[in-house]
């Protein structure tokens, strides 16, 4: 029976044989990608198991390193790190922990150089950022503690050094703002942070406040010489001479060889119009140095007050001799 739909004619195909070569080498090639897709995930896995191995050994010359580092052996720990390095040259750890070793060994340059490895390597090690601008003294030692900041906003050893290096340099408001910081994250983590506070007020014109810092530097630490002295120069500032004299007996008691401070107590007693004690205050003070001009001339000034106008003229002409112009100039009056 025929169809009932006529079928196409028969035609004989000429490019078949070129479409089943196409798809021979097709099929090639697939397999071959196959292949070197395999071959490559091999060198991979293979490349990542040697990093590794080698991350493991040098892990335990790290830790060898530590161990001689922690004991003072700094020249041994050196070489155990750098071995750790030769192991494995990305391994910004072992270049951290050989700068240290180098510094503690008085190599700063060295540790420099290593900090600087360690971040290139990683620019998130926080470590190597701060231990780095600590040893700079150059201008941009600051842009490593920024660094470190923008890492991590919480760096309190960061806030600090800005806020030195920024004292130092006399930017007595950006200190201002970096202690805070300080302040705002741990108010205790450094115990002197309110003496420095205390001075950059003192500079700037800030007495009332920096009494307030001293105060605060005081109650963390008990009295400290320092703290007693800058205190008192405060309150002396203000007019609160009483409190500034009392602060610096304070001091003298428990270290009556201060020339200086005599001189000190002498200013305060002479303001309370206090002169008798002041010239016992200024004979101790020349019995430490006999050559102290200023002693001479103070003394000069709280005899005259007394109306003992030989004594003064005396102690004034003396106090001339060594070198106060202050003296000269009463002389000459």
């Amino acid at each position: 029976m025929k169809d009932f739909y006529p079928r196409e004619p028969h035609r004989h195909d000429k490019d078949l044989p070129a479409k089943r070569n196409n798809l021979a080498c097709e099929k090639v090639m697939k397999n071959t990608m196959k292949k070197l897709l395999t071959l490559l995930c091999l060198s991979l896995l293979f490349l990542v198991a040697c990093k590794s191995n080698n991350r493991g050994k040098a892990v335990e010359y790290l830790n060898k390193g530590i161990k001689l580092d922690s004991t003072d052996n700094y020249k041994e720990a050196i070489k155990y790190f750098t071995t750790a390095i030769e192991t494995d040259a990305q391994y910004d750890e072992a270049y951290y922990r050989r700068g240290r070793s180098k510094f503690n060994a008085d190599d700063v340059k060295g540790a420099i150089d290593d900090f600087t490895k360690a971040i290139e390597i990683n620019p998130s090690n926080i470590k190597a950022y701060n231990f780095r601008g600590d040893l700079r003294l150059d201008k941009h030692r600051i842009e490593d503690f920024v660094s470190v900041i923008k890492i991590d906003p919480s760096n309190i050893h960061a806030y600090y050094s800005i806020g030195y290096i920024r004292e130092r340099d006399k930017d007595y408001h950006g200190a201002l703002v970096a202690y805070k910081k300080v302040l705002k994250i741990d108010p205790l983590y450094y115990p002197s942070i309110h003496f420095s506070l205390g001075c950059i007020k003192d500079m700037i014109g800030d007495s009332l406040g920096a009494i307030e810092e001293y105060d605060k530097d005081i109650e963390i630490n008990g009295y400290k010489t320092s703290t007693l002295v800058n205190r008192g120069n405060a309150q002396n500032k203000i007019g609160d001479y009483r409190g500034a004299l009392k602060d610096y007996l304070t001091v003298i008691k428990k270290n009556p060889q201060y020339d200086w401070l005599y001189i000190m107590i002498a200013n305060e007693r002479v303001k309370l119009h206090d002169y008798p004690n002041a010239i016992l205050d200024l004979n101790k003070c020349l019995t430490i140095n006999p050559k102290y001009a200023v002693a001479y001339t103070l003394r000069g000034d709280a005899e005259q007050s007394l109306h003992n106008s030989v004594k003064a003229m005396s102690d004034w002409k003396k106090g001339c001799e060594l070198g106060d112009k202050h003296a000269c100039e009463k002389i000459k009056n």
